[in-house]
C-alpha cells in the first residue's frame, strides 16, 4: 500500500518505514486513520503527525524494553564467562538513557568480570562503557578518569582501532 502526501511528505516517509512490519499496531492505526481520511486535509495533519510521533515512539520504547528484557533473560542463563560479559556490557549501553543507575550495575559488573577473565579487549570496553554510564550520570570528574583508564589500557595492549569511541565520548 504506496500512499502518498503531497502537503507533507513527512508521512510518505514514515508510512513507508513502518509498511515494513504489517501486522503492527502503529500500521493499524495509520491505516484506521487513512480510511477514515482524518489525515487528509491540511487541517488535521498535525494532530495526525502528533499521534503517528507519539505511537512511533512507544513503538520503540517497547521495543527497547523487549531488548533488555532478552538480554537479561541472557543474563541469566548465561554460562560462558564471555557471553555474560557482553551481555552485561549490552545491557549497560541498552539502559544508560533510560536507567543510568542500573547501567552503572551492569557496566561495573562487566568490568568486574572482564578483570577475572583476562580479556584485553572486554577489559577495555568494560573502561569505556563504565566511564559512559559515569557521563550518563552526570559525574564528569569520575568519567574522565575512567575514560582515561579506557585509553591507557587500550594503548598498553596494542590496540589502537578501540580509542576513536573513546576519544569521541571524552569530546561530549
Amino acid at each position: 500500500m504506496s500512499v502518498i502526501f503531497p502537503w507533507h511528505p513527512i508521512f510518505s516517509i514514515i508510512f513507508s518505514q513502518l509498511e515494513q512490519e504489517p501486522n503492527s499496531f502503529l500500521i493499524l492505526v495509520i491505516k484506521n486513520l487513512l480510511s477514515k481520511r482524518l489525515c487528509v486535509n491540511k487541517g488535521n495533519a498535525i494532530l495526525c503527525l502528533s499521534i503517528l510521533l507519539f505511537l512511533f515512539l512507544l513503538q520503540v520504547s517497547l521495543a527497547q524494553n523487549r531488548t533488555v528484557d532478552s538480554l537479561k533473560a541472557v543474563l541469566d542463563t548465561a554460562t560462558d564467562q564471555r557471553n555474560r560479559i557482553t551481555t552485561l556490557q549490552e545491557l549497560s549501553l541498552k539502559t544508560v538513557d533510560s536507567n543510568p543507575k542500573e547501567s552503572y550495575q551492569y557496566s561495573l559488573q562487566a568490568l568486574q568480570l572482564a578483570k577475572e577473565f583476562g580479556d584485553s579487549k572486554l577489559i577495555g570496553n568494560s573502561y569505556a562503557d563504565l566511564a559512559y554510564t559515569y557521563y550518563a550520570i552526570e559525574n564528569l570528574d569520575s568519567f574522565r578518569i575512567i575514560q582515561e583508564q579506557a585509553i591507557s589500557y587500550f594503548e598498553a595492549n596494542n590496540m589502537p582501532q578501540e580509542l576513536p569511541t573513546v576519544y569521541r565520548n571524552m569530546a561530549k
